[in-house]
């Protein structure tokens, strides 16, 4: 006699089909919780590149141009100074070149201003040139000679009186020059703008 199995497993193909859809269909679902989708967000690519737009700054407005006043100065105002610096400048240089002759002559002729000088001016018995001293003696010119520099024959020759401010500070100098174009040199002496000529007369110089 067959038993009766009483835990058999009903087979899934046996199940009743029910649709799940009218269940989902009931349920409410609140809005909240609907997702809302994402926006995609845009690379720019090397082509695209964004551009930033500066807020234009307003446009200044240019300052009007001021009036000015043209004053005419008279023609005094620059004439005078240049002139003032005009005389101040003649005075210093003038200074500065009197000063720079004194320190000259001091190095030169000495104090008092004295030149010497040898010649052959046909006074000399031999081979030796006379001897020439010409002196500024207080303002006084002083020509002494020495025929072939014979000292105990000196010839003093005193010339004219120098005028002038400082004129003890002059120097006086001696040349010799043929002018009257005998072939025997005269005797120039000059001081300052003076020129005195001596001929060579008889053996001694005679004021001309």
């Amino acid at each position: 006699m067959p038993v009766a199995e009483t835990n058999r497993v009903v087979p899934k193909s046996a199940l009743r089909y029910r649709s799940i859809i009218p269940e989902i269909e009931e349920l409410s679902i609140p809005a909240w919780s609907t997702p809302t989708p994402r926006a995609s967000r845009k690379i720019p690519t090397k082509r695209e590149t964004p551009v930033v737009s500066s807020p234009k700054s307003p446009a200044k407005k240019k300052p009007l141009p001021s009036l000015k006043r043209h004053q005419t100065l008279h023609w005094a105002v620059p004439v005078v100074p240049t002139i003032m610096a005009m005389l101040l400048l003649t005075l210093a240089l003038q200074l500065t070149w009197n000063w720079g002759t004194s320190v000259y002559n001091d190095l030169r002729y000495g104090t008092p201003r004295t030149m010497q000088v040898d010649a052959f001016v046909g006074h000399e018995t031999g081979k030796t040139p006379s001897h020439f001293i010409a002196e500024n003696m207080h303002g006084r010119v002083v020509i002494m000679e020495m025929p072939g520099g014979d000292v105990q024959h000196v010839r003093v020759i005193v010339g004219p009186q120098i005028l002038g401010p400082n004129a003890d500070l002059v120097p006086v100098v001696l040349s010799f020059v043929d002018r009257n174009g005998d072939h025997v040199p005269d005797l120039v002496v000059r001081f300052g703008a003076v020129e005195v000529w001596y001929a060579n007369e008889h053996g001694t110089f005679v004021p001309q």
